[in-house]
């Protein structure tokens, strides 16, 4: 199954979610639902779908358990009004005035509110992860971010850019091609810039950061006043970008390493115990790494993880005759011997 398909799957489930919970009258989800459907043009098309076709649609609505059209003011006050029902002399009527009228409704909905939304209340938003979170994000212009654990993301669309600033974490990008409108990730030190790509970019915490190319092309800026060319980077390549801002090519990358992280794998290759333990702190809460009285770069490790499974690095490290591992119920400390 592809990500679009996985996407799909997703909003779809999400949209029958808050179908049933509308239904049932709970008015303390209706700023929530608003907050979802404001995200994408595609929730609020999965919605209106899920409403059209759900068979007691009308006795919800004529029950007043929500008013679809009151919901939709407030997403966008642009939104054309639904009909009104009018009384059926038959029952055959009754269902062919239900056929007619609702997709009529429910396009003309759609079209202003997609349009609200693409210029309007997703021209701005901003989007974090917390620990072991993992979250797929579409957005109004058909893009797809695909967040790791402990990232952010602040997201300007407009009609003349789409602006993404990656402040810290990973962020896997499919950018859909708009010649029109530039696609930017901004990280603190450069500037990535997607030519209709699919692009992974890591912006780690001591400030280096790594662009990783899956599909397609990006161009690296780096940051005004520091050395490096801007030149292209094709499928299959990765660069590195230092603190400093400079921009050099990693020779030995392995791009499915790269967005191994979207199967929660770990893959290192000569990391340090410090960097390790960081990264499996990403995912876990329950139980932290935490790497005690080592010099940092004392110990260099390659190896292929599962990200949710910290003991079995210390599995690993406990054979290790420099290291010890001392286990409590809610962290793993590792010190030199």
């Amino acid at each position: 199954m592809t990500l679009q398909q996985q996407i799909d799957r997703l909003v779809a489930h999400q949209a029958a979610e808050w179908y049933e919970t509308l239904r049932l009258g709970n008015e303390r989800q209706h700023p929530e639902f608003i907050r979802w459907v404001s995200e994408s043009p595609r929730h609020m098309e999965a919605f209106l779908a899920i409403a059209s076709e759900a068979s007691a649609m009308r006795t919800i609505f004529a029950g007043k358990a929500f008013d679809l059209g009151d919901l939709l003011k407030q997403v966008s006050p642009d939104t054309l009004p639904l009909p009104a029902t009018h009384a059926t002399p038959s029952l055959a009527a009754h269902v062919q005035h239900k056929r007619w009228q609702w997709p009529t409704a429910i396009a003309a909905c759609l079209v202003a509110t997609v349009t609200a939304l693409w210029f309007g209340l997703n021209s701005g938003q901003d989007i974090e992860t917390a620990i072991g979170e993992q979250r797929v994000v579409p957005l109004a212009d058909g893009s797809v971010l695909n967040l790791n654990a402990l990232s952010r993301v602040e997201v300007r669309l407009s009609k003349h850019a789409r602006d993404i600033e990656l402040t810290h974490g990973e962020v896997l990008f499919k950018v859909a091609a708009d010649k029109a409108r530039p696609f930017r990730v901004h990280t603190p030190n450069a500037v990535v810039q997607a030519v209709g790509t699919q692009f992974n970019v890591y912006v780690r915490p001591d400030g280096n950061a790594t662009v990783s190319v899956v599909e397609g092309k990006v161009q690296i800026l780096p940051s005004t006043g520091t050395t490096g060319t801007h030149e292209i980077w094709t499928a299959g390549q990765e660069a590195q970008i230092a603190k400093a801002g400079t921009v050099e090519r990693n020779e030995g990358a392995n791009i499915n390493d790269a967005v191994a992280w979207q199967r929660r794998k770990l893959i290192f290759k000569r990391t340090s115990l410090e960097n390790i333990a960081a990264e499996f702190n990403r995912y876990n809460k329950a139980m932290r790494l935490r790497v005690d009285q080592v010099p940092p770069g004392t110990f260099i490790f390659s190896g292929a993880f599962d990200a949710d499974d910290p003991g079995s690095l210390a599995d690993l490290l406990a054979r290790e005759p420099d290291l010890t591992v001392q286990r409590t119920e809610h962290e793993i400390v590792i010190r030199r011997r």
